[in-house]
């Protein structure tokens, strides 16, 4: 653990550093000045040194110091005691009816959900490389034709740039219940169902690139399409 010196070190590298200058003292003619955050008081503090190889060295010593154990020990800034204390005014809440994971394990997850993001392509990416797998497995010209024109229109209406990752079940339902023919009539379900398999295709693409962890159409809607009227079949006489 370090020493007190070096928390303060640790808080005043994170706002402005720590500074050296020639100080006015009669025998120590350098000082090192930095500041000191707790509860959100400021105190200036000084330390004076008898050249200036010592000043460098003690703020170096103790710039590698917060480096490597500054975080683990440093002042919480206000957004990270919000944060504690939504955890325990909601938390609370869940008492008795539900276990939750531990905090470190929620931030872990939130964490590991935003390094994915960065990682995930977009809609047009995932459009682009599922008609590629499709063309490379030799599929037939009229499948690929068809598959291309679903995805052009989820495309179209989800946004070419929207992040494969950020799309939703929510907003696939949504998605599904909107579309509507060139006469603004509501499509039929089985051509509705067309679409869906259509985006389900895309994001099983998606999940097998890694850009996204689960597919959204798996708990999606599916419409109902009416079994069509049974003929029975006649007999020869008949």
């Amino acid at each position: 653990m370090l020493r007190y010196s070096a928390l303060s070190c640790y808080i005043a590298a994170v706002a402005k550093g720590i500074r050296i200058k020639p100080s006015k003292h009669p025998r120590y003619p350098w000082e090192a000045s930095w500041a000191t955050y707790v509860n959100g008081i400021r105190t200036p503090r000084r330390k004076y040194f008898r050249n200036k190889s010592e000043a460098v060295d003690f703020r170096a010593r103790h710039t590698a110091a917060l480096h490597s154990a500054g975080p683990e020990i440093g002042e919480l800034r206000p957004e990270e005691r919000r944060a504690l204390s939504i955890w325990r005014e909601r938390g609370h809440s869940f008492a008795g009816k539900i276990v939750l994971p531990d905090l470190d394990e929620i931030v872990r997850r939130e964490l590991d959900r935003i390094a994915k993001t960065f990682g995930s392509g977009t809609i047009k990416d995932a459009v682009d490389e599922t008609i590629a797998r499709r063309e490379r497995e030799n599929r037939a010209k009229s499948t690929i034709n068809s598959l291309w024109r679903l995805l052009r229109r989820f495309e179209a209406d989800i946004g070419g740039d929207r992040l494969v990752v950020s799309v939703t079940t929510q907003e696939i339902n949504g998605w599904l219940s909107s579309l509507v023919d060139e006469s603004g009539r509501p499509l039929q379900p089985r051509t509705k169902l067309n679409h869906r398999k259509g985006a389900a295709t895309l994001f099983a693409e998606a999940v097998r690139l890694g850009w996204c962890e689960r597919n959204p159409v798996d708990l999606a809607d599916r419409p109902l399409v009416p079994q069509a009227e049974v003929i029975p079949i006649l007999a020869p006489p008949e």
